[in-house]
């Protein structure tokens, strides 16, 4: 399994990650099952272009903070993840996403990145992005950038 974690405002006092309600009730990123022949950041990649229209077309901008999967267990069954970042004004041309399955999660919404504590918690957002380190992902994206770290960070 592969997913990517979009960024956009990194550079504000607001940094947003890029996050889709289930049925369920919890939040989502975009991402999905590998084929047999396909290595994670191609997953990621193919992935995001079905669930949210974007063609990233500069992967050579997707940060993968390990060289090895997050364990994690999700519908039972323990599995290995991989997580791509990518900052949206970089890897691609257009920071709006489509809402291109419906019938598997509400449309897709930049949600403050200060909120993730909370719907980890409150169970809204599986832990693995936790383990995702973001805000060690935002404060790199910010040095890069030559940018102070946004306050409250």
């Amino acid at each position: 399994m592969a997913a990517f974690i979009g960024f956009k405002d990194i550079e504000t006092d607001d940094p947003k990650i890029l996050l889709a309600k289930k049925p369920s009730g919890r939040y989502t990123l975009p991402g999905g099952k590998s084929r047999f022949w396909e290595k994670p950041m191609s997953t990621a990649i193919r992935e995001t272009k079905e669930e949210t229209g974007w063609k990233i077309y500069n992967s050579e901008y997707l940060i993968s903070p390990t060289n090895n999967p997050v364990r994690i267990a999700a519908d039972g069954f323990e599995r290995d993840m991989y997580l791509f970042f990518g900052f949206t004004d970089e890897c691609m041309d257009n920071n709006t996403p489509q809402h291109r399955e419906p019938t598997k999660n509400a449309p897709w919404e930049w949600v403050s990145v200060r909120k993730i504590p909370t719907l980890v918690t409150t169970g809204q957002l599986h832990p693995m992005i936790l383990k995702a380190e973001l805000s060690n992902i935002v404060k790199e994206a910010c040095e890069v950038c030559e940018q102070e770290i946004p306050p409250k960070w």
